[in-house]
């Protein structure tokens, strides 16, 4: 009778299924490749039903590819863009230790602003639904608004360019709007759209403050 007990009881340290359906992740955590194709997946085919985020929970390592990732997409356009000024290395230094530092203080003020605003929405998924969010930022979010820093800075942007930013936001949008609906587990659209907007409308204002 006991043996038959334990053979049947559902093991409470039982892994996460993988988003893509191949193997398991250790319960509460994917690894940063699989969140990397969850987001994408999510943005761009939608959830489908599935929450691969229900069990997910907030841990500073699992914050720290995201947030990387995110910096280095904005130092990386930083620096193509100080390359045309041919400045001296000094100089050079300096300003992607600027960039970083700023890019660095504008997710975390967004994501604070996203948790903040999630917290009235999704209590329960803030947490890990923050994780999401960084990720989302800097797959969604980062590489957008790269390409529309780029386009105000310029003096003479081609009319190409300026077209490609104007439509990479309702992507970039769209494509945020579906992870944090699936993130927070929301049930209707304008609380998904409110959440996404929240942090990036906020990024975008610091980010046009770098020199």
């Amino acid at each position: 009778m006991t043996e038959h007990i334990a053979r049947g009881a559902p093991s409470s340290s039982a892994g996460l299924t993988a988003p893509d359906g191949g193997g398991t992740a250790v319960a509460g955590r994917l690894s940063p490749l699989r969140m990397l194709g969850a987001v994408l997946r999510i943005a761009i085919l939608g959830s489908r039903g599935q929450d691969p985020f229900a069990r997910l929970r907030l841990r500073v390592r699992d914050a720290l590819p995201p947030l990387v990732l995110a910096v280095a997409i904005a130092v990386i356009g930083a620096a193509a863009e100080a390359g045309m000024h041919d400045p001296t290395t000094p100089q050079f230094a300096d300003l992607m230790a600027l960039h970083a530092a700023v890019n660095l203080a504008r997710i975390l003020v967004a994501a604070g602003v996203t948790y903040i605003v999630a917290q009235l929405f999704a209590p329960d998924r803030a947490r890990p639904g923050l994780i999401v969010y960084l990720w989302a930022h800097a797959l969604l979010i980062s590489p957008w608004l790269l390409l529309i820093t780029h386009v105000i800075n310029a003096s003479d942007p081609a009319p190409w360019l300026i077209l490609a930013s104007a439509g990479s936001l309702s992507l970039a949008v769209a494509g945020t709007t579906r992870v944090m609906r699936a993130a927070f587990d929301l049930p209707g659209l304008p609380s998904a759209v409110f959440i996404s907007v929240a942090g990036a409308v906020l990024s975008s204002v610091l980010m046009l403050l770098v020199p």
